[in-house]
């Protein structure tokens, strides 16, 4: 079986698998960093307009580890590559 067959294969077999419930107390953490932030953000989108991006780097690079990590638990060696088209901003396209 070649390198493709097996990573669809491994793939289909992942998709079988049921998917995991959120964990309420990670959602509420995550949502509740923002909530208490919220003043600033809206002042910061007073200050420079909206719609605005604001990126947090630390999170992203988090987020993009852990997504990484998913996936290579389960398929071994593979390369991740960012979608510049669901967002180009050159700080975030870059930065992983």
């Amino acid at each position: 079986m070649n390198s493709l067959e097996s990573l669809l294969k491994k793939a289909a077999e992942v998709l079988q698998q049921p998917n995991s419930v959120l964990n309420y107390d990670e959602v509420a953490a995550c949502v509740g960093s923002f909530l208490k932030r919220a003043d600033a953000f809206v002042k910061t989108a007073y200050r420079h307009g909206s719609p605005l991006y604001v990126f947090e780097e630390r999170n992203l690079l988090e987020r993009a580890t852990q997504f990484a990590a998913a996936f290579k638990e389960t398929l071994g060696d593979i390369r991740i590559f960012y979608a510049v088209k669901s967002n180009n901003h050159p700080a975030l396209a870059g930065a992983w």
